[in-house]
């Protein structure tokens, strides 16, 4: 059986991987579970509400669902964006 939890912490997206039509592997440098790896669904499509938060150098604080080893980005609350470094 495969455990479902809720993990909210700040991070920014260190790399953005294109996965599939729609979807994005981005990896994420967390302030209290390092660097996490995970799957954002739908950021590709034209009325993706989170499209910002799977860009390299976003800061937020993500929601994240971990379903055994691997992690889903289900919410992101925009703090800056650093891509103009």
């Amino acid at each position: 059986m495969s455990e479902e939890r809720e993990i909210k912490d700040i991070g920014i997206v260190l790399k953005s991987i294109d996965s599939g039509e729609a979807d994005r592997l981005v990896t994420i440098l967390t302030s209290s579970h390092g660097k996490i790896t995970a799957k954002m669904r739908g950021v590709k499509k034209a009325k993706a509400k989170l499209s910002y938060a799977s860009f390299p150098l976003n800061l937020g604080e993500y929601i994240f669902v971990k379903r055994g080893r691997n992690y889903t980005v289900i919410n992101c609350s925009y703090i800056d964006n650093f891509a103009s470094l």
